[in-house]
Order: structure tokens, then C-alpha cells, then sequence
């Protein structure tokens, strides 16, 4: 994702627009393709389904066997492993143009897309609570393990944006952004917050 700010922001270069932080993970087409049934659904996915899928297939391969074992066995395995995904806020333009557009760009779609690709078939939502939303997506798993309604829940959040997003200027008009561009969380010095790019994923097993 390429962050060109001074072409982009030549009238308003100011640090709240100019700063912000971006996944190191990148996921080339011929790898993102492989996440789809079809290349031209892969064209057409927006970038937080991107990076969702990356991040949800490296976490489920870093749980090793045993998760391997619920996504791969018999379909009562496979109903009681639940996917929960917080978003905000979709990234203008992504994907391009075409018959799977609709649903490559939706958040809605995005924790659907990521169950279809692993075969998961428990509960299935997006939560989108701003800046809470990974948290609250959490919530909702750890309340499904504990009365039993999933034996594994794969909780992530993602956020991709653009420098040149409306968002961003709509945000910096309402001192939203650090005027330094920095966060200081919790801090006196606190000043607002900095926009950025990333996201994380977790597998989670019932006790």
C-alpha cells in the first residue's frame, strides 16, 4: 500500500495527514488468489477481506494440529468453531469493478468470506463499534466459549485507510487527529490520535 503523502497532500502536508501506520505484511495477487474460489473474486476483494484472510490462515496455521484437526474433521467439528471480526470504516475505491464487487468491499461480508475460506461453520459476525470494535468482537467470543456454544472462535480486528480519504480530512476537521501526529494514550500530553493500517487475529480454544 504505497503512502505517497507529498504527492497526495501538496497543499495540506501537515503531520495529523502526513503520518500514520502501515501492516509490514504485504499479500502479492498470486498468494491473495489462492485464498478465493476464483480469480475474479480475488480481484475484486477490498483490502481489510485481504488482509483479514492473510492474517485469520497464518493464525490458524500457527495453532498447529489441534485446530487443524476441528477446521479439517466432521461438519459437528466445523459447526463449533465461530469466527468474529471487528471493522470500521472500509477503505474508498477498494476492489474493482465487477459481478463480486458488492461483497469483496463489504464489511459485512468480511468474517463470511474468512469462515467460507477455512470451512468454519459456527457463529459468524462483524461488530463495528468505531475504535471498540475488535474489543467487542472478543467480548462476543469469549461469551460464546464459555457457555459452550463454540469450541473455538477466531477473533481479529483489521483497519486499512488511505492518506487521501475523506474520512481522514473529515476527521481532522473535527481535532480527532493529533495535530503532531503522534498518540500519547492516557498521557497529559494527549492530543488526539494517529491514524494507521494493521490488523491482528487470534485463535481461541474452550478450556
Amino acid at each position: 500500500m504505497p503512502w505517497q503523502w507529498r504527492h497526495l497532500h501538496a497543499i495540506d502536508a501537515t503531520p495529523a495527514r502526513r503520518r500514520g501506520g502501515r501492516p509490514k505484511m504485504t499479500c502479492s495477487f498470486p498468494a491473495q488468489a489462492k485464498l478465493y474460489p476464483s480469480a475474479a473474486e480475488a480481484e475484486a476483494a477490498g483490502d481489510h477481506q485481504v488482509l483479514a484472510l492473510a492474517l485469520a490462515h497464518r493464525a490458524v496455521s500457527d495453532a498447529g494440529g489441534a485446530a487443524a484437526l476441528a477446521l479439517g474433521g466432521d461438519a459437528a467439528a466445523k459447526d463449533r468453531v465461530g469466527v468474529y471480526f471487528g471493522a470500521w470504516q472500509r477503505g474508498a475505491g477498494e476492489g474493482r469493478a465487477s459481478a463480486y464487487g458488492a461483497l469483496g468491499e463489504a464489511l459485512g461480508a468480511l468474517p463470511g468470506r474468512v469462515a467460507e475460506s477455512l470451512d468454519a461453520r459456527g457463529p459468524c459476525l462483524l461488530v463495528d463499534t468505531a475504535c471498540s470494535s475488535a474489543l467487542v468482537a472478543l467480548d462476543a467470543a469469549l461469551g460464546d466459549l464459555r457457555r459452550g456454544r463454540v469450541d473455538w472462535a477466531l477473533v481479529g480486528g483489521v483497519n486499512v485507510h488511505r492518506a487521501d480519504d475523506r474520512l481522514t480530512a473529515q476527521l481532522r476537521r473535527g481535532r480527532f487527529l493529533s495535530p503532531t501526529g503522534r498518540c500519547h494514550a492516557f498521557g497529559a500530553t494527549a492530543d488526539g490520535y494517529a491514524r494507521a493500517s494493521g490488523g491482528a487475529v487470534v485463535l481461541l480454544c474452550r478450556a
